[in-house]
């Protein structure tokens, strides 16, 4: 998307990003004014509704479980020791 706009990648980022429902305020780390410079840049651009959905697509979670809550000192943690069984047990 960044080569078809012709933007740089941090510019289309902040930009898909300033443009979500759930995002207020995105956050930008710079330590030159150039860099505010150019992120602030990225709220010229305008994305068509197609771009807005390849976007989406390529940003998407893929839903999964996360595995870290199953392993050992995670589960000791939330039953403190104790061995909890399922009802198929």
């Amino acid at each position: 998307m960044a080569a078809e706009l012709e933007r740089p990648l941090a510019q289309v980022a902040l930009a898909w990003a300033s443009q979500q429902p759930g995002i207020t305020s995105p956050i930008i780390g710079v330590s030159k004014v150039a860099q505010l410079e150019d992120n602030l840049t990225s709220l010229e651009i305008v994305f068509t509704p197609h771009q807005l959905e390849l976007l989406d697509k390529a940003s998407a979670l893929t839903p999964s479980m996360p595995s870290s809550i199953l392993a050992p000192g995670i589960k000791k943690m939330i039953f403190g020791g104790a061995t909890v069984k399922s009802w198929d047990d």
